[in-house]
């Protein structure tokens, strides 16, 4: 995920239309980024159904928001990135997203992982609340991840009041920060200079102890 504003060479492979890339610098609107899991193609969750993005939509609409819809990798089609209609738009699902991710006020999803990632932006996450025992017997299972109640649980019914409270009256910025700090030791911003810092590290053990390798210089 990149913090701060990517450069030509990090957007390799996150190539958005420009009408959605100067959506995504409009800061006049409220940005909300849907992304639904695979489901391991069967779906049966609310955030599968068919009426459930118009529903986020119109929830959308009434903050102030546009939408940005984008499905799991796995479930490739061929339809470009763009604008759908009215606030909601549409990116492609081999579309590289975290360049953009720190763009968005929000994110909503079922159980993907992205979640996770997104804790870094400090923005409001909101989660489907899915009972145990409702979907399959091993999904979701948060058994690996630490406790916290970082996120927004929203259901069919509840979910315009959970978005505008997210938005307008965000309470979890506390619950999100202690969630980051519990998955990530280290300092994400500091990642690039410690894999580099790594990789030094690694030829000079290498040098030392005599092993042979080639170095390709670019």
């Amino acid at each position: 995920m990149i913090l701060r504003g990517a450069t030509e060479h990090e957007l390799i492979g996150s190539e958005l239309p420009k009408e959605m890339f100067q959506a995504l610098q409009n800061k006049k609107r409220k940005k909300i980024l849907f992304t639904p899991t695979w489901q391991r193609g069967a779906t049966q969750l609310l955030t599968g159904s068919s009426g459930f993005l118009g529903q986020l939509a119109l929830a959308c609409q009434k903050n102030n928001a546009d939408l940005y819809l984008k499905t799991h990798p796995t479930l490739l089609q061929d339809k470009s990135s763009g604008k759908l209609s009215g606030n909601v738009y549409y990116i492609n699902p081999t579309i590289d997203i975290y360049p953009y991710l720190n763009k968005f006020d929000a994110l909503v999803t079922d159980y993907s992982s992205i979640m996770f990632d997104f804790l870094l932006t400090q923005k409001p996450i909101l989660r489907l609340d899915i009972q145990e025992g409702t979907h399959t017997s091993f999904e979701p299972d948060f058994g690996l991840v630490p406790d916290i109640a970082f996120a927004y649980l929203f259901t069919d019914k509840t979910l315009p009041v959970v978005l505008s409270q997210a938005l307008s009256h965000d309470c979890k910025q506390d619950k999100r920060q202690k969630m980051a700090d519990a998955l990530f030791e280290t300092d994400p911003l500091q990642a690039t200079s410690a894999l580099v810092k790594f990789l030094h590290n690694e030829v000079d053990a290498c040098v030392a102890s005599s092993h042979k390798f080639n170095v390709e210089h670019y």
